[in-house]
């Protein structure tokens, strides 16, 4: 019965262990294809990639900012088509002025640039501390590549050089799964890269050059072409999977969501992502600018002027803005966090709508030029950048953390670590903070944390010359605000010195088995109580610790010895910072005692003869 329960458990565990598995892959049976739909997870400090993830949602679970307070801007001294990445607290964008930027998110200082040689439209992915990005073609000199820069010092790690004489180049902005690299390029291909060493793995012919970024999902990439087809491609081997013809270019990048595949052309479409089965489209033209999805909700920028919001399942409009008029349709695509809608628009202005209603809650006006790149939101703080050659970053109004105030001992000893304490540090919108320790002794700790705001912060400092210290100490927030420096906490260090070496009077001559007395003397300069360290010699590692007492008190300590031996007793008197003195020593020797030897015979000797006290007993009496 037990054999077969058990039996029983194990086919139980292994369907249930299959199940599992198949929520994370596409399941094959001969041509019936299954996938089970993942919800993607977003992060709130990052938008590693153009469109934020592999399902291009354009979705962040950040805040947005209420106002268009601009925090910074970056000037590149060129248009910037690029759409940003956000990771690690980092900005990364290329510029038409053929570099690639790498920015600090917080301050948008400069950290480093590389020179492709060519302008840069695509868009980074960043990836395990790589950067992905293409370049743009001109005619007579190839500029098609692909580059993977180091992503803290921007050195190029390798570059994979497509089709020359294109009118796009590498306009796609790459997407990276499972150790693969895809993207378009102008010269009709879908590429397939090993992600480390920029070795082809596949590629895939269409009939016109290749703009439209890749979402990856499930295993599938799916991707628009000018020839006006969106390809729906094994991952593994660029397999056709199904296609779906438009009979119009497609320019923009599909978004993923429930099943269903969303990219604009001549109209807005929605297929099925197992099938390519068209289930609705409508009206009017979208053309460049890639949908964003949240919510069962679709948005999206025609190639005129306005912005949409469609019902994601059927395709009904929910609300309709329209932008000021400019020289070029709406190329920046939508990006969706906390129940707002950020875009760029051909009016050169920067917009944020109420993602249910569509009201206008704000707007910034960059230049007089439309904006190609799209919104990247993370952190709270939205980047993007404009044809004037800016990168930009909005955000709220920051104040640094409040002042601080330390607490701690106000005098002590030369090399004796003491320990101190902050009030409970606040920043007031709740940042992480760091802390900054001055020791008054030329000694700096450099900015310690993060710690979150509304704890109690603990260092401890040694000093190795006597004097008068006052301690400082500055706090920062994550955004590199500072606050004042706190009020000077001051500390007296005295020159501490030792006790001296104790004396010790007492029997040199003792008996195994019985307690004897010892004393044990010393003085502390300072008259910090003494603590003695006393091994008495009789067990390996058995010294022990008295105390602790005044300084110049004798004491009393009692030990008994249990073995013929001679050896000698050592003590060492500590003060109350730790200062030792030297070592004292006095021999000892421990004789038997004759009593015990007799006693220790008979009983031994009754031990052995179990009879003999009787036999005693009855002798004499």
């Amino acid at each position: 019965m037990f054999k077969k329960s058990l039996i029983c458990f194990i086919i139980i565990l292994f369907i249930g262990s299959a199940f599992l598995s198949s929520s994370n892959e596409v399941i094959s049976d001969n041509t019936k294809i299954i996938t089970i739909n993942r919800v993607v997870k977003s992060d709130t400090n990052s938008w590693s990639m153009f469109r934020h993830d592999l399902n291009h949602s354009g979705f962040s679970s950040s805040l947005v900012p209420n106002s268009n307070n601009l925090l910074w801007n970056y000037s590149t001294s060129d248009s910037v088509h690029s759409s940003p990445a956000v990771v690690n607290g980092k900005v990364y964008f290329g510029s038409i002025n053929c570099k690639v930027y790498c920015l600090n998110s917080i301050n948008g200082n400069k950290i480093w640039e590389y020179t492709v040689g060519h302008p840069v439209s695509s868009s980074p992915a960043v990836y395990d501390d790589m950067v992905y990005i293409g370049s743009n073609d001109i005619l007579g000199s190839n500029g098609s590549n692909l580059y993977c820069l180091n992503a803290s010092t921007g050195e190029k790690l390798w570059d994979f050089i497509t089709g020359d004489d294109s009118t796009w180049g590498v306009y796609s902005s790459p997407a990276i799964f499972d150790g693969k690299v895809y993207f378009g390029s102008g010269d009709y291909k879908i590429y397939c890269l090993d992600a480390t060493t920029g070795v082809k793995l596949w590629e895939f012919i269409t009939n016109d050059e290749v703009s439209s970024s890749p979402a990856v999902v499930s295993g599938k990439v799916f991707i628009g072409s000018c020839d006006g087809i969106l390809y729906c491609l094994n991952a593994s081997t660029g397999a056709i999977i199904w296609l779906y013809d438009t009979g119009y270019m497609i320019q923009t990048s599909p978004t993923i969501y429930n099943g269903k595949v969303y990219f604009g052309s001549n109209k807005m479409y929605c297929l099925n992502t197992e099938t390519g089965t068209k289930i609705w489209e409508c009206i009017p033209i979208f053309l460049f600018s890639s949908p964003a999805v949240y919510n069962d909700k679709i948005y999206a920028c025609d190639t005129d002027s306005s912005i949409y919001c469609f019902n994601a399942d059927n395709g009904w409009m929910i609300w309709q803005y329209t932008t000021g008029q400019g020289d070029i349709g709406m190329w920046s695509s939508p990006a969706v966090a906390d129940g707002k809608v950020c875009v760029g628009s051909r009016d050169g202005k920067v917009y944020c709508f109420n993602a249910e209603t569509g009201e206008k809650l704000w707007d910034y006006q960059t230049g007089p030029y439309p904006i190609f790149s799209s919104p990247a939101i993370a952190n709270g703080r939205i980047y993007i950048g404009d044809m004037t050659g800016d990168m930009i970053c909005f955000g709220m109004p920051d104040n640094p953390p409040n002042k601080p105030h330390i607490y701690g001992p106000d005098n002590g000893t030369i090399n004796v670590e003491y320990s101190f304490c902050t009030d409970t540090i606040t920043d007031p919108e709740g940042d992480s903070i760091y802390c900054l320790w001055d020791w008054g002794d030329g000694n700096i700790s450099g900015w310690l944390g993060p710690y979150a705001s509304g704890q109690v912060v603990c260092e401890s400092h040694i000093w190795a010359e006597p004097g008068e210290y006052c301690i400082m100490l500055k706090l920062k927030d994550s955004s590199e605000l500072e606050s004042e420096w706190s009020d000077p906490f001051c500390i007296i260090i005295f020159d501490n010195q030792p006790p001296s070496a104790p004396s010790i009077d007492g029997p040199n001559r003792v008996r195994v088995g019985f307690e004897n007395t010892w004393g044990f003397f010393s003085v502390d300069p300072e008259v910090d109580n003494i603590t003695y360290y006393v091994d008495w010699g009789d067990v390996c590692g058995g010294a022990e610790y008295y105390g602790p007492y005044p300084s110049g008190q004798k004491i009393s300590l009692s030990h008994m010895y249990t073995k013929k031996i001679n050896l000698i007793i050592n003590a060492m008197a500590i003060d109350s910072h730790g200062a030792e003195s030297g070592l004292s020593y006095f021999e000892v020797e421990i004789t038997r005692n004759k009593k015990v030897i007799i006693k220790n015979l008979f009983l031994d000797l009754f031990s052995r003869i179990p009879n003999m006290l009787k036999i005693i007993i009855k002798f004499f009496y």
